[in-house]
């Protein structure tokens, strides 16, 4: 199976977390994500943020944790991964990484991603713009796991600005689109 195939099934299996045979599958493959270093490096910033978002689902269990620090690695040591990723790639890795929050890894791949949203070049800065209330909201959520990373402040700041500054927040994002609790 290649990259794109395992993103896609492990986020499919991710669907049902409490059935054992999905929950065996997918953590099959997080032990392959871990194990196979050529895997992690062809998938892309869509196929890492839905393998994170994936193995999520798993938070308690060893081999999906050491998948996560595998993705998060790549993150931090590849800004261009960062980059690449679309609103909801960012909002979605930052939900899962928050599920570790106390994982060296996954912090520094959350401040990579949250230095991402507060970076100033033309398509970052539109990255911020792209985000849906469901998107923020996430992001938001996320990054509140590191209340004491400055980079994980200035995002969510940024991100705040804009649900403040925008007078059509309330048109737009109706109570509808917000997640609920």
């Amino acid at each position: 199976m290649n990259a794109l195939g395992v993103a896609i099934t492990v986020n499919a299996l991710s669907k049902w977390p409490d059935e054992a045979d999905a929950r065996q599958a997918a953590l099959r493959l997080a032990e392959r994500v871990t194990s196979d270093a050529k895997l992690r490096q062809r998938m892309d910033g869509q196929h890492v943020a839905n393998a994170l978002n994936a193995f999520s689902k798993w938070p308690a269990s060893h081999r999906a944790s050491e998948a996560v620090r595998c993705l998060a690695r790549r993150l931090t040591s590849e800004p261009q991964l960062c980059q690449s990723m679309e609103a909801k790639h960012v909002s979605n890795a930052l939900n899962a990484l928050s599920k570790w929050p106390d994982a060296d890894e996954a912090s520094a791949a959350a401040l990579a991603l949250a230095d991402h949203l507060t970076s100033e070049a033309e398509g970052d800065a539109r990255l911020r713009e792209s985000m849906d209330a469901r998107e923020v909201t996430n992001a938001l959520n996320a990054l509140s796991k590191w209340p004491d990373q400055a980079k994980a402040r200035d995002a969510a700041l940024r991100l705040a600005e804009r649900v403040s500054s925008e007078p059509s927040c309330a048109s737009r994002w109706t109570r509808r689109q917000w997640p609920t609790p």
